[in-house]
């Protein structure tokens, strides 16, 4: 795999048949939304399968309660909505500025998670499981590539050190199978335009409304931001 592969995506014919960045966030969010479950049976495997635990958002909460804004607060102790979704991934994408691209292939990562390890997405594991599998996208497939102390300052839920556990065992059940074929960005691609065409997405009228002063993600790196000291701004690349 090659940073021209990366390319090929962004440039190729398929990026460019008239599918929007928006368009393509709101898409996935209600792709992820439609496989999070809330279940018993999940649940106890994500309690008492280490393997599984790790990607137990409540097992990181403890004394983290001053760096997040009350929304964020209300929305972890609840079933995730598909705009809970959409504001998740919106956020990172307006914060971090990553390539659109990887909005699509974070997907790919998360599918293949959940077929490698048969574990559904879940309430208490969806955050974990879609930051890293964007963390890794984004590594992988951009030019210029952030870092994990960036994306941990964006999200100051987790620390560097364990998004980089998480990271680490989310790679470790997908078998590092990191590459993508051009055919299978094709079918996930224009498996994303026709949800758009055909009105099966989020209520746009809704999604306008939101701003970004009522995104946790924008509330919380910015709030990060302003706490930093001068010597130690955010690293954050465009």
């Amino acid at each position: 795999m090659t940073r021209s592969t990366q390319r090929d995506f962004s440039t190729s014919g398929i990026s460019n048949s008239g599918l929007n960045v928006e368009d393509m966030i709101v898409a996935v969010s209600r792709l992820i939304h439609d496989q999070i479950r809330d279940d018993d049976e999940t649940k106890n495997r994500i309690l008492t399968d280490k393997h599984f635990s790790i990607f137990n958002e409540e097992n990181y909460f403890a004394g983290k309660e001053y760096k997040l804004p009350r929304l964020f607060l209300s929305m972890l102790k609840r079933q995730a909505t598909a705009n809970d979704v959409y504001l998740f991934i919106k956020g990172f994408y307006v914060t971090a500025k990553f390539s659109p691209v990887c909005v699509l292939i974070s997907l790919i990562y998360i599918n293949r998670f959940v077929v490698t390890s048969k574990l559904p997405l879940h309430r208490l594991t969806w955050r974990p499981i879609v930051i890293t599998s964007i963390l890794i996208a984004q590594k992988m497939w951009d030019d210029i590539n952030l870092q994990t102390s960036d994306f941990a300052e964006i999200y100051p839920f987790f620390t560097v050190k364990e998004l980089i556990r998480i990271e680490a065992k989310f790679l470790a059940f997908i078998d590092f199978h990191l590459y993508i074929k051009m055919s299978l960005y094709a079918e996930y691609y224009f498996s994303v335009q026709s949800i758009v065409k055909s009105g099966g997405n989020l209520n746009k009228a809704e999604l306008d409304s939101i701003a970004n002063s009522t995104n946790p993600i924008t509330k919380m790196a910015s709030t990060a931001s302003t706490n930093a000291t001068p010597s130690a701004p955010m690293a954050i690349v465009a």
